[in-house]
């Protein structure tokens, strides 16, 4: 009865994604990184193939599991330190709340999220030629703000979405805040989805792996203890 662990959105997205002329992929990876493993997974995979990713920065917000905003930036915090990355990367506190009750206050200098939200921007009006992968294995509230402050950067990004069960209904990551979804789904600006499915030969049960499996390929590696959890 152990929940399988999703090993997240970057393996179906880095295998899939195909760079003839490029050398690394831009990403930021924007997570409620203190709510489940796969978290902790993504940011681990992405720091650690750095020879595919150019890695932006991480952006954290709050989901109903793992507490508020400060405790998933600690989180993120500590997988950057586990990695060997802090302070290589910014790491960016985003959103509490939600889409619709942020979003009217995008014109003050404090709005909820303000952070991460004014961060994704920056980065995104970087881009040139090439789009910014931005990478969400949370709720999409941070990147559906960042559009509506500043809707020029929906032609400089591509977002690939850990979340829905579609066709199914309801999923975690997609009912913490529909209404930011909502919003992207009516914006010009590239979208893809890694659907959470168990027991299916696609979407992320494709890359999902269980806690025995990954005691069978750690044995006798380290392992690092963390609030009663072993990562």
């Amino acid at each position: 009865n152990m929940k399988p662990l999703l090993l997240s959105a970057f393996l179906i997205f880095s295998f899939g994604y195909s760079k003839p002329d490029i050398d690394r992929i831009p990403v930021i990876v924007d997570t409620d990184a203190n709510n489940e493993l796969d978290d902790q997974h993504a940011l681990a995979y992405a720091f650690f193939n750095r020879e595919v990713f150019d890695i932006k920065g991480i952006t954290v917000n709050a989901t109903s599991g793992g507490g508020d905003a400060d405790k998933q930036y600690e989180e993120g915090k500590r997988v950057m330190q586990l990695c060997n990355v802090w302070n290589r990367f910014p790491l960016k506190k985003g959103a509490n709340g939600n889409f619709d009750k942020i979003s009217p206050r995008l014109g003050s200098d404090d709005y909820d999220g303000h952070e991460a939200v004014d961060f994704i921007i920056q980065e995104a009006l970087k881009m040139d030629e090439r789009k910014l992968v931005l990478i969400p294995v949370g709720k999409l509230t941070n990147i559906a703000l960042a559009i509506k402050k500043e809707p020029r950067i929906m032609e400089k990004i591509r977002i690939v979405w850990l979340g829905s069960n579609y066709p199914e209904r309801g999923e975690y990551n997609l009912e913490n805040d529909i209404g930011a979804l909502n919003y992207i789904l009516d914006r010009q600006v590239p979208f893809e989805m890694v659907v959470v499915r168990y027991g299916t030969p696609y979407g992320s049960d494709v890359v999902r792996v269980t806690p025995a499996e990954i005691a069978a390929m750690m044995k006798n590696l380290r392992t690092f203890r963390h609030s009663n959890r072993t990562t």
